[in-house]
């Protein structure tokens, strides 16, 4: 009997029937196993027991979360059934040099850091860890602020990764990135994988590259050589390094001329791009018909790689030049003076272009890379004995099988209710396509918001069916001054330093899975407002969806109703956070039937 080593889960009789179930499968050498768990019942806690039990057993296990914050919740609950985690977190986040850098884990070298020796034994990093209430930022601003003082640094990263346990717990990344895989796999090659919100594998996990032209194309179009706004933002960077490293003044401006030489090509093109789709070179002009049509715009792969191609040696030098000055940074102990470097970005561009199954688009001024295969995500499992999916919004076997083609899939489906949700279906306004520009159905959705908005508590959180129609709601508001407004790009944590109480934000975004708005055990978003049916994009007006249903022998009906299903379900799991949590839930479309509702509620 499994609770008798984990007393813990008498509390909750159904975890053990869950857990049992899972051990079976495994021991039946069954390869996926979907978890479909609501928000509150404990996926966290039955993830750690079957670890442990395996561990036990001399098993590694790797357990897989979607951001850093996630490590924190299994740390904490780790002391609850007395075990003990492996720590790989992301690595910028934890390094006292580049925790304020944009470098990603794999561009940090360790090799000549004097940090990386010193490192906490065990006890004494839990110790710490329950001291400071875990925060990777605050424990390390706390390291470098001792470091500044004293001289005296620890190295987090590397703490963690020396703690004894077969219990793996990392980001994302280390299961799909072959280099961080790889670094796992050098300390003992995992048994059996959990994977932690797992319905990612159709939305985050397919986007490996997206870099960001927007100041560029608004503030600088046209403008070319010392007046191109790319080149300015990368010869300061180029300087400081020049001066770091004392680049001879020749070579310092033979890379300057070429690298103006490839800002100007780089720019020309995605300007030309651009203008091609919108029939203008007037910005203002672009930004108005963006709004009213798709934003994707497909990228030629190779006439993209043509100008990374014919810039090589730039690229090269550069590359040598970045890699020697974070060595540099590395060794002398230096904080990097800046936070975001573009010749990072322009130089990870130049690593993603050369894969041929990475698909291009650009979107809002985004140019960005899709992993569109996904025979490409799957493959990455099959190092794995078995593979535990689990989610609070979790696919079903049937829709699991049909997008991955698998045959070998056991569910498992939890169906306990915890919160209180009400809710209301409002029919007076349709999110069709054919009806998003007809005044009387905007008039009627602008009225129901404005009535929600004024008359029930906060904080309010609103997922609109893309970003184009919700900013097109957003200007007709006279309400403004109270709503949070996700651009894309505004960091989560912003929503509490505001004393904004309404939440706008749209399908497929990461507000929709990053929003935990808690107090005292108790969450604080207390009205859902889903606007329409959070369908994809048809075909016809997204290439992507286009390429990935063309890519995989789908069906878009089938693809968009599994889309549309985990959308609700997350945007709703964004209220509901502890077992006491009530929340009112407004479906306003004229196309939602209160029968197709229930499924959300469960």
């Amino acid at each position: 009997m499994i609770e008798k080593y984990y007393p813990i889960l008498n509390n909750r009789p159904f975890q053990i029937d869950v857990i049992e179930k899972i051990l079976n499968y495994i021991n039946e050498n069954r390869k996926f196993i979907l978890l479909d768990s609501p928000t509150g019942s404990g996926k966290t806690i039955i993830a750690l027991v079957i670890s442990d039990y395996l561990a036990k057993e001399d098993f590694i296990t790797h357990i897989a979360v979607r951001t850093t914050e996630e490590i924190k919740r299994y740390l904490e609950d780790s002391f609850k059934i007395n075990t003990i985690l492996r720590v790989y977190p992301n690595k910028k986040k934890t390094c006292p040099i580049f925790f304020k850098s944009n470098l990603s884990g794999e561009e940090i070298i360790c090799a000549d850091c004097i940090y990386k020796k010193s490192l906490y034994d065990p006890e004494e990093l839990y110790k710490r860890l329950k001291k400071y209430n875990y925060n990777f930022i605050k424990l390390t601003k706390i390291e470098y602020k001792k470091y500044l003082k004293k001289k005296d640094v620890r190295c987090i990263y590397h703490s963690f990764k020396k703690i004894d346990s077969n219990i793996y717990i990392s980001t994302y990344p280390y299961v799909f990135n072959q280099y961080l895989n790889e670094v796992l796999s050098l300390e003992g090659e995992p048994d059996f994988l959990i994977m932690d919100e797992s319905h990612n594998l159709l939305t985050s996990i397919i986007n490996p590259m997206s870099i960001s032209f927007r100041k560029y194309i608004e503030k600088g179009i046209g403008k070319r050589n010392e007046e191109n706004l790319l080149f300015q933002d990368l010869i300061k960077e180029l300087e400081i390094i020049k001066n770091a490293l004392n680049i001879p003044e020749y070579d310092f401006e033979l890379i300057r001329y070429n690298l103006m030489k490839f800002s100007d090509e780089l720019l020309s093109f995605i300007e030309n791009v651009i203008a091609k789709k919108f029939n203008t070179r007037d910005i203002y002009l672009i930004k108005e018909r963006m709004e009213k049509s798709s934003k994707e715009i497909y990228i030629d792969r190779e006439k993209l790689k043509e100008i990374f191609d014919s810039n090589e040696k730039l690229l090269d030098n550069l590359s040598f030049y970045w890699e020697t000055y974070k060595r540099y940074v590395s060794k002398n102990n230096i904080k990097l003076p800046k936070k975001r470097w573009n010749i990072n970005k322009i130089l990870k561009l130049y690593y993603y272009i050369n894969y041929e199954d990475i698909f291009w688009i650009l979107n809002l001024f985004k140019l960005e890379g899709y992993i569109t295969k996904f025979e490409k995500i799957i493959k990455v499992f099959d190092n794995y004995k078995s593979v535990i999916l689990m989610s609070g919004s979790n696919f079903t076997k049937e829709s699991f099988q049909k997008l991955y083609k698998i045959k070998d899939v056991e569910y498992i489906k939890v169906d306990i209710k915890y919160g209180k949700k009400d809710y209301e279906v409002l029919y007076n306004f349709s999110s069709r396509y054919s009806k998003r520009n007809d005044k009387n159905n905007i008039e009627n959705l602008i009225g129901d918001i404005k009535f929600i908005a004024n008359n029930l508590e906060k904080y309010q959180l609103y997922m609109f069916p893309s970003y184009s129609f919700m900013v097109n709601i957003y200007e007709k508001l006279d309400i403004k001054d109270r709503i949070f407004l996700d651009d894309g790009e505004k960091p989560l944590n912003r929503i509490l330093k505001t004393t904004k109480d309404i939440i706008f934000t749209y399908a497929r975004s990461r507000f929709i899975e990053g929003i935990q708005l808690v107090k005292d055990n108790q969450s604080l978003l207390k009205v859902i407002v889903i606007v329409g049916k959070p369908y994809p994009p048809p075909p016809n007006a997204s290439i992507l969806i286009y390429k990935i249903i063309k890519d995989n022998n789908l069906d878009y009906n089938e693809l968009a109703e599994v889309l549309k299903d985990i959308n609700i379900k997350q945007v709703i799991g964004r209220a509901i956070r502890f077992p006491n949590d009530h929340v009112k839930i407004f479906f306003i479309d004229d196309r939602y039937k209160k029968v197709e509702i229930k499924k959300y509620l469960q």
